[in-house]
């Protein structure tokens, strides 16, 4: 190899390392900015996966089973949600406390249940507690117990997602721009909810023009929840039924679902003695003016408070 080649090779190898660091750098600064918490569920695998990696009981630690969706994983590998605050006061107070996060994003209570009568007695907590949030997680009708396979993981795409936030967050900002590597998520649940509610395609077709083009767009590219501006078409006034309690309005059969299947967990933890404790999120729109609007683009009808 000629000196003029060896000068080439280094060149190469030269510019290969220093973007690789430069990489590395912005990943690390990512990872603690603003940017970064709005993936704050990374970190954690497949719940099959955190059920392998927890450690055998010890007899000296209070072991929690925590279940839920996004607000229950959200910033748990991070320490920050609201399972990792309660386990570290717990152990400010010299109590020895040990959690186990099985949280899925976008589940709901028939979820939540089966992942409890899957696994409680693999891991044999002392506590189970679920966190449940005051609107996507108040069905329409009493569900059964329905466990999700792990999501497929396979693939260089799903590889690089499980492994770079900054990776992530670009290839959700391309979402935005290409429909060809969209998840196709937010049709997939469009067609969901039109056939459970039988929504005619006329008034289906009068709510759709009424929202922002740009908020379709961020929901079919999953830059918000989908499922906002689902039942945002489909249900325009559950939630403010649900604040205000109408006993005629169809939220109040949602409620009585809601509480059968509550019941029915609750008995299920009973007959192994193990205490459920449920911790109620209230629905965003209440407590913050900002999500006022953001419902109100989705096509939803909040409450004021």
């Amino acid at each position: 190899m000629t000196k003029k080649a060896h000068s080439g090779l280094y060149s190469w190898l030269l510019l290969i390392s220093v973007l690789i660091l430069c990489f590395i750098v912005l990943e690390w600064g990512f990872r603690y900015s603003s940017l970064g918490d709005k993936l704050g569920s990374h970190g954690a695998g497949s719940v099959p996966e955190r059920v392998r990696q927890a450690p055998a009981k010890s007899p000296n630690k209070l072991r929690i089973l925590g279940i839920g969706d996004s607000f229950t994983i959200y910033r748990d590998s991070q320490g920050k949600n609201y399972l990792r605050i309660m386990q570290k006061l717990a152990q400010k107070e010299g109590n020895s406390v040990e959690i186990i996060n099985l949280a899925r994003p976008g589940t709901g209570p028939d979820y939540y249940e089966a992942v409890a009568r899957k696994y409680v007695d693999t891991l044999k907590p002392d506590l189970v507690t679920v966190g449940l949030y005051l609107g996507d997680d108040v069905p329409a009708k009493v569900l059964s117990p329905h466990f999700l396979p792990a999501p497929d993981r396979s693939g260089f795409k799903e590889m690089v997602k499980s492994q770079s936030l900054l990776l992530r967050y670009t290839f959700r900002i391309l979402k935005q721009h290409i429909p060809a590597i969209q998840s196709g998520h937010f049709d997939n649940a469009l067609a969901i909810a039109r056939k459970e509610l039988s929504i005619s395609d006329q008034i289906f077709a009068q709510r759709l023009r009424s929202i922002d083009p740009e908020i379709i767009d961020y929901a079919r590219s999953d830059a918000i929840n989908p499922w906002d501006l689902v039942k945002g078409l489909m249900q325009p006034n559950q939630y403010r039924e649900l604040i205000t309690q109408d006993p005629a309005s169809a939220s109040a059969n949602h409620i009585d679902a809601f509480i059968t299947m509550l019941r029915r967990f609750k008995k299920f933890t009973d007959q192994r003695k193990i205490p459920l404790i449920i911790i109620i999120f209230p629905i965003r729109i209440q407590v913050s003016i900002k999500d006022q609007s953001y419902f109100e683009n989705s096509a939803s009808k909040p409450a004021r408070t």
